[in-house]
């Protein structure tokens, strides 16, 4: 288990903390997809690419992580976006 504050996160503070980076991490790729939609120029379209990737990986690392800890996951809401 992962150290936060010195102490052991518990499986459930575990599972909360990763719930909310994934839902940060599929915000930063629907940005990314955003900003590369409105992107002018190459330059903007190069990191608008990079962006994406980055915000992609980081989303599927996350996931990945999560299908590998075992229990019952708090219960998923839709955010109102």
């Amino acid at each position: 288990m992962e150290l936060r504050n010195g102490q052991a996160e518990s499986g459930w503070d575990q599972m909360l903390h990763l719930k909310t980076e994934i839902a940060e991490a599929l915000k930063e790729w629907r940005q990314a997809e955003m900003y590369f939609q409105y992107a002018l120029g190459q330059d903007q379209v190069d990191y608008a690419i990079h962006a994406m990737i980055t915000a992609e990986k980081r989303y599927e690392m996350l996931i990945h992580k999560a299908k590998k800890i075992k229990g019952e996951w708090p219960k998923w809401e839709e955010s109102a976006e």
